[in-house]
């Protein structure tokens, strides 16, 4: 017969797997920093919740099924995915006053609805945190060149502005975004079938990073660490390690062509 379990097994297992998690995933540079994170801190991960990869829906009924626990730490590293499970995350975490801690990526759905959500926001090691469209932005659009908005179902509208409203955030930071995106065309297509027309949308430059004093003068985001667009040299050569050759990123306010790898 085998020893018996205990406890510290388990755990030393999920200290094990999220170590590894990072050392497969990211830089080396960046796992020996965040080793240092894990070593202080290790404490933190006893009762953590960890969103590493799309924002899905399988995701949301992992977190169903186990819900992080109130005043818990969420490590996140995503670059987003479907706008109605981040919208349904971000719901779920808004209620139960978590620490949300972005070690590397945080884009899109995990910008727009993980980091509002939060009670607190910690960056570690200068994360990319980015925006590109969202529900407030399709619907603001609508609203410009359609007369009948109110017709249209906008996924994920209602809680992103819940979620806005609860953390005091720019409900019009949208316009800034789209600013820096630079709205090359938008128009409406009739469908037949379809009360509301479908968008035909298309942007100069694909992603926009802002720096951290974007996030707090412009959006009114509350957060300790930095972001990779504070330094446009070092964020650039990331850029380039994440995103094809050719892609159009801006950072903070100026436009980077990725290199490619």
């Amino acid at each position: 017969m085998g020893g018996s379990f205990h406890p510290s097994q388990w755990l030393y297992g999920k200290y094990l797997r999220v170590i590894m998690y990072i050392y497969m995933s990211l830089s080396l540079r960046f796992f020996l920093s965040i080793m240092g994170l894990f070593f202080i801190s290790a404490c933190a991960l006893e009762g953590a919740t960890f969103l590493f990869g799309p924002l899905n829906f399988e995701t949301y009924e992992k977190l169903k099924r186990e819900p992080p626990p109130n005043s818990s730490s969420v490590f996140v590293d995503s670059g987003g995915g479907d706008v109605d499970a981040a919208a349904k995350i971000g719901d779920m975490l808004s209620s139960r006053q978590v620490r949300v801690i972005a070690l590397r990526d945080c884009l899109s759905g995990c910008a727009e609805f993980i980091l509002p959500a939060a009670d607190i926001i910690e960056f570690k090691n200068n994360p990319i945190i980015g925006f590109h469209w969202s529900p407030m932005m399709d619907f603001g659009q609508y609203s410009r060149y359609y007369h009948k908005p109110e017709t249209c179902n906008f996924s994920a509208l209602n809680a992103q502005k819940e979620l806005l409203l609860k953390s005091d955030l720019n409900p019009s930071f949208w316009m800034e975004i789209e600013q820096r995106l630079e709205l090359r065309t938008f128009r409406l297509v009739e469908k037949k079938g379809h009360i509301c027309p479908w968008k035909v949308r298309e942007f100069e430059n694909h992603m926009w990073l802002p720096t951290s004093q974007q996030l707090r003068e412009l959006w009114g985001l509350k957060f300790t660490g930095s972001v990779c667009a504070d330094n446009f040299q070092r964020c650039a050569r990331r850029v380039d390690r994440r995103w094809k050759k050719g892609t159009r990123i801006v950072i903070g306010d100026v436009v980077h062509i990725s290199r490619g790898r």
